[in-house]
């Protein structure tokens, strides 16, 4: 067996990265998954058992407690959504320099797309990586998130401190 060159391991990589995420295999683009089931297989983190448990206010205003008075309250409402994402939209090979030859660009794949409060209307078409939020320091930003997939989907922010049950997965007991 003739060894790799390095445009050869990363087709061998990326072929291997489409074919399984997290040693799952794909099985179409529009394969649907069973949330109930993959809901129920996750245990529940004990702080969020608990806040549940004692009847604790909704996290909007847990979070809006933290917010001082000078600081801003700044809502988002961001729906998780199928699209069509073409992964090069100027046909060229911008590291290489080259024309993209003939193949396969456009992807079915899962974006984030901004909408007006109350999620009466998009603002913008989905994309990834999603919409950008701006906020100031010592601001509340509150995501209001539905998922339109079928799929488990979840949001991550850079930048903004939150408590790990705000992150929308369970962390598991080795992290």
């Amino acid at each position: 067996m003739e060894p790799l060159d390095r445009r050869g391991f990363l087709a061998l990589g990326g072929a291997g990265l489409i074919c399984t995420i997290a040693g799952h295999q794909i099985s179409a683009d529009d394969g649907q998954v069973n949330v109930e089931k993959l809901a129920r297989e996750v245990p529940v983190p004990p702080k969020v058992a608990a806040a549940e448990w004692r009847g604790d206010e909704p996290a909007r205003r847990q979070l809006a407690a933290f917010a001082t008075s000078s600081s801003a309250v700044r809502e988002y409402w961001i729906a998780a959504e199928p699209m069509d994402w073409n992964i090069v939209p100027t046909h060229r090979d911008q590291m290489m320099a080259e024309r993209v030859k003939e193949g396969k660009t456009k992807f079915k794949a899962y974006g984030y797309r901004p909408y007006s409060p109350g999620f009466k209307s998009p603002l913008a078409p989905a994309r990834v990586p999603g919409p950008l939020l701006e906020a100031e320091v010592g601001d509340t930003v509150v995501v209001h998130f539905r998922n339109r997939t079928g799929a488990p989907v979840t949001m991550h922010p850079h930048g903004i401190f939150y408590a790990n049950e705000m992150d929308g997965t369970y962390k598991g007991k080795w992290t």
